[in-house]
């Protein structure tokens, strides 16, 4: 199987990048003390709600 990988010098910038390329299937590394570190393998994404949800929850009880 081939896949796609992205190595960040600086792992702050891999951080941002992340969610991103996670959601397309990219690997992402990172050196990490003069190691290529995976990060997404462990990553989990958390659901966000969706906008309707958001606006029912910004009302509050009204």
């Amino acid at each position: 199987m081939r896949s796609l990988r992205y190595v960040f010098i600086d792992p702050a910038d891999a951080e941002k990048h992340l969610h991103e390329l996670w959601l397309r299937d990219i690997e992402v590394w990172a050196i990490v003390g003069g190691n290529e570190v995976r990060l997404d393998d462990t990553y989990h994404a958390a659901p966000s709600p969706p906008e309707w949800v958001q606006d029912v929850q910004s009302r509050g009880d009204q």
